[in-house]
Parts: structure tokens; sequence; C-alpha cells
């Protein structure tokens, strides 16, 4: 017993100091090489050393309540991966760029309100005992099978003409091809749910069912989707999943092994970027989904706090209730108009940015609350199934929080359909 307890202490104090690591790599790498490289896209040095300083101060009180965290806690986990890839950066932007104290200020409350909530207010779910001799059995198999083959004809016979095997490869030239593609058919929801639920849930369970048969059928299926469309998201899912399954050994201890994974790729990415004065991981990744996200936030606060808000009325739900809208073209167009000078640029943000365009810090307060009890809702999954399938089948639903509205990424981002999925999953005796 005091041996765990000591592991569990070292492993805490490993955890509070790899994310001041991980910032002081976050605000090197946009002083030395992203405001050089991609200055165009607004990522433009104004260094506030007082706003500095108080982000670290946030940082640090965040920080020494997050070492309450409970590594048998999924919703703890997702709520460390939000923290270091939604808040830290929207900190490191907030001093270097001198950017709103309003905003940041209201970024801060909601994760404090997560946090608290998360992991001081306890469900008390026990973690079931998982036997050997035991599979997973999901009862809606059928249905989603017939959703697969019917998304797999669709997106096939719209788009194999536009096939480009060579630009799609190359990770370069792939907008050239996703300007091309065609979603219709009912493809705009089942597409986004095939790629970033459905598939990686079969793909999860077939490999935890030992189906290799099955699933092959579904790595083939994502990586067809990947070739068809040139959607990166689609290819990055499918490789994060086979690392999980690679690492499922570390899966005991999410929470240190998904900041040691991230302190890596920061410093991966900075030797790069010195050695070779270049970055692919940069570039690609860290910067598309950890920077530039947090830089959108601060330019939709910028224009709905003159504007107006929206009250949710560019949101399925809006359509329904008929609420009018005050553009002719989804917010994130205007913001592609007014920040990149570009009529075509969808500017898509995080819950925090999408949220504060329809009501304030009201908005902002609604999604958070919604966020913690999506995430509460998850440890009955992973207490009951394993972390494996749940980190899987939840993980791109829930990077939908990185660059949309809560509404929109429980509906079309997928969490809602994972959310299902899950609750309809169950362990059998074979």
């Amino acid at each position: 017993m005091e041996k765990i307890k000591g592991t569990i202490a070292k492993d805490k104090l490993i955890f509070l100091f790899l994310p001041i690591s991980i910032r002081i790599l976050m605000d090197v790498i946009l002083i030395r090489y992203i405001s050089t490289k991609w200055g165009y896209q607004g990522f433009i040095l104004d260094i506030n050393h007082y706003k500095l300083s108080f982000s670290y101060l946030t940082l640090l009180i965040m920080l020494f309540l997050l070492t309450n965290y409970n590594r048998e806690k999924f919703s703890h986990f997702l709520t460390i991966v939000i923290f270091f890839t939604i808040y830290m950066p929207i900190g490191s932007i907030y001093g270097l760029m001198d950017k709103s104290t309003a905003f940041f200020v209201m970024a801060s409350i909601s994760f404090i309100f997560i946090i608290f909530f998360i992991l001081y207010i306890d469900s008390k779910q026990k973690k079931s005992l998982i036997l050997v001799n035991e599979n997973l059995y999901f009862k809606g198999y059928p249905i989603i099978f017939i959703i697969s083959i019917y998304t797999l004809f669709a997106m096939t016979v719209q788009n194999i003409g536009h096939l480009n095997f060579g630009a799609v490869i190359s990770l370069v030239n792939v907008y050239d091809v996703r300007e091309l593609i065609s979603y219709n058919w009912g493809m705009n929801y089942l597409f986004s749910w095939q790629t970033k639920v459905i598939n990686p849930y079969m793909i999860a369970l077939s490999h935890i069912n030992n189906k290799r048969g099955m699933m092959w059928f579904y790595i083939g299926f994502q990586l067809w989707l990947f070739i068809l469309t040139g959607n990166k998201m689609v290819l990055f899912t499918l490789i994060v999943v086979l690392i999980i399954f690679k690492f499922s050994s570390k899966l005991r201890n999410l929470h240190l092994f998904f900041t040691q994974g991230l302190t890596f790729t920061f410093i991966i990415s900075f030797l790069e970027a010195t050695l070779l004065y270049n970055s692919y991981i940069i570039d690609i990744f860290i910067r598309r989904v950890i920077y530039l996200p947090a830089l959108l936030s601060y330019y939709y606060y910028e224009y709905f706090s003159v504007e107006g808000f929206q009250y949710w009325s560019y949101t399925m739900f809006g359509r329904i209730l008929g609420v009018s809208t005050d553009f002719n073209v989804v917010p994130s167009f205007i913001i592609g108009r007014e920040y990149f000078n570009d009529v075509n640029t969808n500017a898509v943000t995080g819950y925090l940015g999408s949220e504060y365009m329809n009501g304030g810090f009201i908005g902002i307060l609604l999604a958070t609350f919604i966020i913690i009890l999506l995430f509460k809702s998850f440890d009955r999954f992973s207490g009951r199934l394993g972390n494996e399938i749940v980190l899987i089948t939840l993980l791109t639903p829930i990077y939908a929080l990185w660059n949309t509205a809560i509404l929109t990424a429980l509906l079309t981002g997928g969490i809602l359909i994972a959310f299902i999925i899950l609750s309809q999953t169950k362990r059998i005796e074979y």
C-alpha cells in the first residue's frame, strides 16, 4: 500500500512539472517559429509581460487543482486533455499577443468550473471487474453494418471521379481534392459519424474480440475514405487508434501517458524547428490543432463583442425554431473574411469562441456545464467496458470541442452517436 501511494505521489509530481515545461515550450515555439512563418495568419507578437505573468499565475493555480486527479476516472483524463490543448494555448496567446483580459478570464472561469465539478465532486462510480473470458457485444451491430455499406457506396459513387492518389498521399495538395468532394445523399452527417465514431469503434471492438477480418475491413474502409476525400482528420484518427493499440498497456495511467506524450511531441517539434529551420509536426499538427483554435477564439470574441451575439441562430435548433440570423453566410466565413481577407476561409473554432458568439459569457457557462455532465457520464462506460474502446470511440468526437460549438459537437461531431453506441455495448462471457 505504501509503495502504491509513493508511486501515485511520484506520478503527480511529474504531472505538475511536465505541464509547466509544455507551456514554456509552447511560448518559445510561438515566439521563434510560428510568429515568423505563420505571421500572415495573425500570429503577430505583441508581448505584454503583465499578461504573460498573469497567465502563468493562473496556470500554476489550476495545475495545483488538477493534482487531485484520480487515474481511475476517465472524466479526469478528458479534463486534463482539454486543459492542455484548449486552455493552455489560450493563455500563451493572451500574454504573447496582448489579447483580451476579459476573454482570458472567461476561459479561466470555465476551466475552474470544469476542474472543480469533475475532480472534486465525486460521482462514486465503481469500476467493474473485467474478466479474461469476456467479449464486447454491441446490440445494434446490424444497423451499424448497413450504415457502413451505404456510406461506402454513397461516398464512392459520388467521388470516385475525383480520385487523386498522388495529391492525397503527399498531404500537401489535399485541399485541391477536398474542394471537389460531394457529400450528398445524407453524407454531410453520415461521413462524419462513420469516420469519427463508427469506424474507430468497430476497429476497437474487432480488435478486443479478436475478429481480425472485421478489423482489417474497417481499417481499409477508413483508409479508403481518406484516399477518396483527402480529409487528414480521417487518417489522423486511424493513426492514433493504432498507436493506442500499440501502447494499450499504458492506458491504466492515461493522464501521465498523455502528458509525457505531449511533452515529447513539443520537444521533438522544437528540435526539428531549431535544427532544420522547419517543422512538419508544428505546421501540420501543433499549429492547426492547438494554436489556431485558440487564436480564432480571440477573433470570435473581438468580432462578436462588437457585432452582437447570435443566440444559436446558426445551429440546427436555431433553424428548427426559426431564429432570425444577422448574416447571409455562417459566422465562421465572416471571421475568415474579416481576419484572413478570404471569403472562402471557414474559420471554425472551439466551444469557447463559438459559445461566446452565441450567448456571451452565459453561452460559455452553458457549454461548460454540458461538458461537465458529458465527461462525468463517460466514467460509467470506461468502468464497465475498459479504457481502450471508450478512448478510441470518443477520441475524435471530443476533438470537435476544439473546432465547433457544443451543440454541433454533439450532433455533427459525433459525441451523441458515440454516447448511444457505448451505452448499447456490454460484456458477455464466451
